[in-house]
């Protein structure tokens, strides 16, 4: 069995910026899909540079397992100024996800059965102190949106569930992404 899941992304840096603090990663292995949504703090030059060194040592260490993988990326990133980051691996074969998160990038979800993914405070690249991973199962018609700070929460899903996952992600930062911030999305569409 494999799943069939549609991945989508929007992101845009906060007005009269050309630098981009929110950035994302995508790492296809031979099994599972590993996302990786990254709010550099602030915006700007800085903010942009904390999100690309760690998408790179995302990609670079994509096999790992996620709470090694943070905190690799707590050390990667030191000399930053540091990050939030959620991080989801999805099994191909069988729609399984595990999630581990530090700081304030957020997961809404449209499904049956709701499962809220912890998400630790902290900062990554300043010494992160406690990690917690979260498991649990796509099902078929379900929608997963990870977004940051840049994007409000008062979205409905359900207003969006007819569309493909890159026209959820789309409408998302068109419509809902703040003046005052970066502001990036990921869909996850089974």
């Amino acid at each position: 069995m494999t799943v069939e899941l549609q991945f989508g992304c929007a992101s845009r840096p906060k007005p009269g910026e050309s630098a981009c603090g929110d950035q994302t990663a995508t790492i296809h292995g031979p099994e599972w899909v590993l996302l990786a949504v990254v709010d550099g703090l602030g915006h700007g030059p800085e903010a942009e540079t904390a999100a690309l060194a760690a998408c790179t040592f995302v990609r670079d260490h994509a096999s790992m397992g996620l709470s090694e993988l943070m905190a690799g990326l707590d050390r990667a990133i030191a000399r930053t100024r540091g990050a939030a980051i959620t991080l989801v691996r999805v099994s191909l074969a069988t729609g399984e996800w595990t999630h581990i998160a530090v700081g304030n990038v957020e997961w809404s979800s449209l499904r049956r059965l709701e499962n809220h993914p912890l998400t630790v405070p902290g900062v990554v690249g300043a010494r992160v102190r406690k990690l917690v991973e979260t498991r649990g199962q796509l099902a078929s018609g379900d929608i997963v949106v990870l977004y940051t700070d840049g994007i409000s929460s008062r979205f409905r899903l359900q207003s969006y569930s007819s569309l493909t996952a890159q026209a959820i992600a789309d409408a998302l930062l068109d419509q809902w992404a703040k003046d005052h911030d970066d502001a990036t999305c990921v869909v996850i569409k089974l």
